[in-house]
């Protein structure tokens, strides 16, 4: 089973101002702080209750965090970077496959990169320039639309139960679980998740294409554009030992331009240019040199709130990772 590390992170030197935007951003989403565990549905992402959320010490100008729920991850990003006024960009990778990005800045979205998109999507710049933005008049819907995903994602999962863990699933609702049930349910949960997951990329994928209206309705020509594109220029740049990748390098020099501010200091285009259009066997590796390029360990290639647990200290502390908050929230909405 492939891996499916996700990941948040935000352009920032102070801890406080991350917290206290996280902390605002899940109030107006109607959650209020608990001290309270999340249990086997809630660390996998399975709550619509139970939001985790740990947060690092900042790292060469950035603050990682780590939500429990992808889903919901996508319109914290946006919405952290519109507080906050700066950058903030979210990684994931699906099933060891492909590695993907979403980029922020003061809460627009201005870049996403998927590395399995042969085709390469033409981000229009002037669009960009114009105000479009997802928290102008654009969050609420985000939020309204993961949270749609969210809930499909745990129909999914439900039908798929054997008739006993559905039992144990129903009991955990009403509080009323035994301790070896619950410990029956964590098994199957801790066994199926994993196989999952490429479900819930899929979804967040939806949720985010959803938003973009007659963009999308766009893609097919633009598509064909690019494809035509890549024709001319002589077909496919070829990583090391891999598969092809994008088909121009003119599309990725895009995603380099826009990734300019961040990257770490000294890091030659072409280096971005290079990882950008490379695929490996396994997505995370390649994400694993990318992410030290914009000054973000590599560690987060392999992490999620999930595989927090699988980390010694000393192990992020190895590439100077730390966790300095572990936030917990809960919502009535499940029973609204």
């Amino acid at each position: 089973m492939g891996s499916f590390a996700n990941s948040l992170h935000v352009r920032s030197d102070d801890l406080a101002p991350v917290v206290d935007a996280v902390q605002t951003a899940l109030r107006g989403e109607g959650f209020e702080p608990t001290d309270e565990e999340l249990d086997a549905d809630a660390r996998w992402g399975m709550s619509a209750s139970l939001r985790g959320i740990h947060i690092s010490e900042p790292r060469e100008g950035w603050v990682a965090i780590l939500e429990n729920d992808p889903l919901s991850s996508v319109a914290l990003a946006a919405d952290v970077s519109k507080r906050l006024g700066v950058h903030a960009i979210q990684f994931f990778v699906n099933d060891s496959d492909s590695w993907h990005y979403q980029l922020f800045h003061r809460g627009q979205q201005i870049d996403s990169f998927d590395s399995s998109d042969e085709e390469g999507e033409d981000w229009d710049d002037e669009e960009f320039g114009s105000g479009e933005s997802l928290v102008a008049g654009g969050l609420a819907q985000m939020e309204q639309a993961i949270r749609g995903k969210a809930q499909e994602f745990e129909a999914l999962l439900t039908a798929g139960m054997p008739p006993e863990v559905r039992a144990i699933h129903g009991k955990m609702q009403t509080g009323q679980v035994t301790p070896p049930e619950m410990q029956q349910y964590m098994q199957w949960m801790n066994a199926e998740m994993p196989k999952r997951m490429a479900d819930m990329q899929r979804l967040v994928g939806e949720a985010m294409e959803g938003l973009r209206g007659e963009r999308g309705k766009e893609s097919g020509d633009r598509s064909q554009e690019s494809g035509e594109k890549g024709q001319e220029s002589g077909g496919r740049r070829q990583g090391a030992g891999a598969g092809p990748a994008y088909a121009d390098d003119q599309e990725l020099l895009k995603h380099v331009q826009r990734l300019e501010p961040l990257l770490a200091p000294g890091t030659p285009s072409d280096q971005v240019l290079e990882i950008l259009g490379r695929q490996a066997v396994f997505a995370e590796e390649t994400l694993g040199e990318f992410l030290p390029l914009v000054g973000i360990a590599p560690v987060y290639a392999h992490l999620s709130y999930r595989y927090l647990e699988e980390f010694s200290e000393s192990e992020l502390a190895s590439q100077s990772v730390k966790m300095a908050a572990h936030l917990r929230f809960r919502s009535g909405f499940e029973q609204e």
